[in-house]
């Protein structure tokens, strides 16, 4: 019988909000290299993704 691994409570969302973090934050910093105006979606995309990460550390807290 084959076992299933779960994963600790938050986990995905803290990868999820991880990766838009990430992603948000590295088309702020090429715009702002690149001269051109910042667009407000990927300043959205950088703050959802911290904040989902902060969800997903907070569930993971709890157990």
């Amino acid at each position: 019988m084959k076992k299933e691994i779960k994963s600790p409570p938050g986990f995905k969302k803290k990868i999820f909000g991880s990766v838009l973090f990430f992603i948000g934050g590295l088309n702020l910093v090429f715009s702002v290299k690149a001269g051109i105006s910042v667009d407000p979606f990927h300043v959205v995309v950088t703050i959802l993704g911290s904040l989902i990460f902060l969800y997903g550390a907070v569930e993971g807290l709890k157990g």
